[in-house]
C-alpha cells in the first residue's frame, strides 16, 4: 500500500489514481485564420 511505502522514508509517491478515476473534461481552443475582406 501507499502507507507502507511512505513509512520507508521516501520523499514523493506518484499515483495515477486521480487521473484514471476521474472524468475527462475537454478544454480545447480552436484557433483558425480569419480573412477580413
Amino acid at each position: 500500500t501507499i502507507r507502507a511505502v511512505a513509512e520507508t522514508g521516501v520523499d514523493y509517491i506518484s499515483s495515477s489514481a486521480p487521473i484514471t478515476r476521474s472524468s475527462w473534461l475537454d478544454l480545447s481552443m480552436r484557433l483558425g485564420s480569419w480573412d477580413k475582406q
